[in-house]
């Protein structure tokens, strides 16, 4: 079974990529998805944040303030580690479990989009490694407009992580995601027709 991990910058189109796989029927496993499931009923993790990030994250139902959440932890560097700590070790079980059942299930590819792809060490274990990438005010334009995050936060959250260079110079493949979404497919399935 051949991996291949999905990765870019916020607002790069990772999640338009792994739409467009998943209607052509290819599995993709999503950390971010993990990432949101992880909490659920998991009062030791959920303690651990309160700890370190402020009690009035979480309410009394157990729900956890996610947005707050990505806010406080992306003040510092030190607090986007903290948090990675925390979480990383259960998502990357997770994803782990899923490709496993995947290859159970015969599948011939897989694929993981997530965003920490290479700090994860996740890209350690794929076969090719897409990097998707846009030029930055057009990110900024699509998370202000998906997220309704302000500029300075959204700012933020690119200077947090590997930049547009690093990841390419990374990158089996690179899809640029700056034009037309059919542009973007055509990329897409031009890179299917090699496996």
């Amino acid at each position: 079974m051949k991996i291949i991990g999905i990765t870019g910058g916020i607002g790069a189109g990772k999640s338009t990529v792994t739409k467009y796989l998943e209607s052509k029927g290819f599995t993709v496993i999503d950390a971010d998805k993990i990432a949101h499931d992880i909490y659920k009923g998991n009062e030791s993790l959920l303690e651990k944040i309160k700890e370190n990030f402020g009690r009035d994250l979480v309410d009394k139902e157990g729900n956890l303030n996610r947005r707050e959440l990505a806010v406080r932890a992306f003040e510092t560097k030190e607090k986007k580690l903290l948090l990675e700590e925390l979480t990383h070790r259960e998502i990357l079980k997770r994803i782990e479990d899923e490709v496993n059942e995947a290859d159970k299930l015969k599948a011939k590819e897989v694929f993981i989009d997530a965003i920490l792809l290479f700090e994860s060490g996740l890209s350690n274990g794929c076969d090719e490694v897409w990097v998707v990438d846009a030029p930055m005010e057009e990110r900024i334009k699509r998370v202000s407009k998906r997220d309704d995050m302000t500029e300075d936060e959204i700012a933020l959250r690119i200077k947090m992580q590997m930049s547009s260079f690093e990841m390419r110079s990374k990158a089996t493949r690179v899809l640029d995601n700056k034009g037309e979404i059919e542009t973007l497919y055509t990329q897409i399935d031009n890179l299917l027709e090699t496996f």
